[in-house]
């Protein structure tokens, strides 16, 4: 149990079992080229009253020598997203940061997200007998 921004929070710690196929995250270097599994670790803050994710922190468990990938790391906030339309709310990343040292380059990246849309299909058709075609048919 913990806080994060004065929020009441279980902190979650995760990581990639030996035994399972990584499933999360892979890096495909080429057109052609293989997809490399990424196995990933991190820690979670969940708020204690919603059970919603509110930050999530992601590392490698390892470096991929094999495409020189030493440094993934992520930050995720996440907090609640209300839409108009059927006064739907969503919990939903507000920003993120993206840290990873590839092929000898380092990258860093702050990304913010707003203007979310909601899309939804209702699906309301009428199935009915079809209708007998009269016009064009002659008897022999």
């Amino acid at each position: 149990m913990g806080r994060w921004n004065g929020q009441l929070t279980w902190q979650v710690y995760f990581r990639q079992r030996a035994d399972k196929p990584n499933t999360i995250r892979a890096y495909k270097v080429g057109q052609n080229g293989p997809a490399y599994a990424v196995a990933l670790r991190g820690r979670a803050w969940i708020a204690a009253d919603s059970y919603q994710i509110v930050r999530m922190e992601t590392d490698l468990v390892a470096p991929l020598p094999e495409i020189r990938l030493l440094t993934d790391h992520t930050i995720v906030d996440y907090g609640p997203v209300h839409f108009r339309k059927g006064s739907v709310e969503m919990w939903l990343p507000q920003s993120a940061e993206l840290y990873c040292d590839w092929k000898g380059r380092r990258m860093h990246r702050r990304l913010s997200f707003s203007h979310y849309l909601l899309f939804s299909v209702d699906e309301r058709q009428k199935i009915s007998e079809p209708k007998a075609e009269t016009k064009g048919l002659e008897e022999n």
